[in-house]
């Protein structure tokens, strides 16, 4: 049957009306397994205007994934004991390629006859692209606002939560999000925090768009009164600019605080350590190297009041320390992160006029900060004076005993060098009335030795035994006396010795 000119013109404005709003229609004849689609609706399935398509077609469009689906609402819409409504989001593909062009949304509906047979389905088809990719980016912002560490709220113009995500219920104690609905502000402040929100944070959010600052929260629970640092924002209305709500980003500064109070109990037990340390210790910080902290042991090293060197320049506090190189050592202890040691090392101290010469051993260690770098360094400075000239006088000791003792060996040489000229001429002279008392003897033996009484020859002999022990004896002594003799060794028969005594 088809429509008179006033229907057309109707059926016409109807679709150029649906056009205009960016949507397609299609109608789908089931009796005579026909289906319609309006100019639009052909591009949005990516069809050639003109041509009658099948269920097929259409499908052959739609992504692979989303068929299956498209299939079991059909199902639903067709079933005359449920006769659902047609609603459904699917992709439109390239059937060459695969590639997706574009989102639709379809809406329709299946009418059935009086004995529940289906004889019509027609509905309407949207692109919708644009929407899943703002919704995309939704639900990607939401993920990353909901997994945040940091508290994130929506606050309504009623004064109520209508968002609170994970880290914000469980920092201030809720269960749920309906329990954070229905929980007014008030219950998470104390009356004194409540009124400072009121005075200051919502009227300067809705006069100037934000607020930021520290502010006590209470937990929900437990009742605990704890700081947050809050960033609150006015969320206005894109179109008309009213105040829709507020959002905030709150940060649990408990831990900050706790970091903060371990870092200052530090600081005051490193303190009170360099301050009681046995040593002397200063610590000079920045480019000029101020004076930051210095102990008592220090200043009795340096020779200077605390009032002379706290807060100044090390070359104003020590102006001899650029001329002695230390200004440098500083400098190479900044530029390479490696500590600088001296041992007794000779310091010139000067003060009010007067200057004085010590001796230290030192130790520039540097102190290094998160970043790597060098901003501090730690001297460790011990008065080593004593030691030094104490070891000087131990030097000038050693080498006055030393040229006393090569004078006293000298002494001895020249004693040991007479004592054996003279016993080289005393010897020699006891060796020339020997001679000549052998030398008689001998005569004696030769011509009157036969004439002798067997008493006489036997004391004879005991005289030649005795000036040979005699002359022996002479010779060893001047051997034994003589600095340049050698010591030999040889085997002694005692047993001969003793009976010849």
């Amino acid at each position: 049957m088809e429509a008179t000119p006033l229907q057309q013109l109707s059926i016409d404005r109807y679709q150029m009306a649906l056009e205009a709003a960016g949507i397609g229609i299609w109608d789908n004849d089931l009796l005579t397994d026909t289906i319609h689609l309006s100019g639009y609706a052909y591009e949005l399935f990516n069809l050639p205007k003109g041509v009658q398509p099948t269920l097929e077609e259409l499908l052959a469009h739609v992504h692979p994934v989303d068929r299956e689906r498209i299939h079991a609402k059909l199902k639903d819409c067709f079933d005359p004991a449920i006769k659902a409504s047609y609603d459904n989001e699917y992709r439109i593909v390239d059937p060459q390629n695969g590639q997706v062009l574009h989102w639709l949304r379809a809406k329709g509906k299946v009418y059935f006859s009086e004995v529940n047979l289906p004889y019509r389905f027609t509905g309407t088809i949207q692109d919708i692209s644009n929407e899943i990719r703002a919704r995309e980016t939704q639900q990607k912002l939401l993920s990353l606002v909901d997994n945040s560490i940091e508290l994130m709220s929506i606050l309504e113009n009623d004064q109520t939560n209508s968002y609170l995500n994970k880290a914000g219920m469980e920092m201030l104690g809720f269960d749920n999000m309906q329990q954070v609905k229905e929980t007014p502000i008030s219950n998470l402040h104390t009356p004194e925090d409540i009124a400072f929100v009121e005075a200051n944070v919502l009227p300067s959010v809705i006069t100037t768009g934000r607020w930021s600052g520290i502010m006590n929260v209470r937990h929900l629970k437990t009742g605990e009164i704890f700081p947050v640092y809050n960033n609150t924002i006015r969320i206005d209305d894109p179109i008309t600019k009213e105040p829709l709500a507020v959002g905030a980003v709150m940060r649990d500064m408990r831990p900050e605080v706790a970091a903060q109070k371990a870092l200052e109990e530090s600081e005051k037990n490193f303190r009170t350590l360099v301050m009681q340390a046995p040593v002397g210790i200063c610590i000079v910080k920045g480019e000029d190297f101020i004076v930051e902290m210095a102990n008592d042991h220090f200043l009795e090293v340096s020779w200077k009041s605390r009032e002379e060197m706290h807060g100044r320049k090390v070359a104003d506090v020590f102006p001899e320390a650029t001329s002695q190189g230390f200004i440098e050592m500083l400098r190479t202890v900044v530029n390479t992160g490696k500590p600088f040691y001296g041992r007794e090392t000779e310091v010139l101290q000067e003060r009010d006029g007067e200057s004085r010469t010590v001796y230290i051993d030192f130790t520039f260690q540097p102190l290094f900060e998160a970043d790597g770098t060098v901003q501090r360094i730690l001297d460790l400075s011990i008065d080593v004076t004593d030691k030094v000239l104490a070891k000087k006088r131990l030097q000038e000791s050693e080498e006055e005993l030393q040229k006393r003792v090569e004078e006293r060996t000298a002494e001895l040489e020249k004693k040991n060098n007479e004592l054996e000229e003279f016993t080289y001429v005393s010897s020699h002279d006891l060796q020339e009335p020997i001679r000549k008392m052998k030398l008689f003897r001998e005569m004696i033996y030769e011509r009157d030795y036969d004439n002798l009484s067997a008493f006489s020859k036997e004391k004879f002999e005991k005289i030649g035994e005795s000036l040979e022990r005699m002359s022996t004896s002479l010779k060893d002594l001047l051997s034994f006396a003589s600095l340049e003799k050698q010591e030999t060794k040889e085997k002694v028969d005692l047993n001969k010795i003793l009976a010849d005594a």
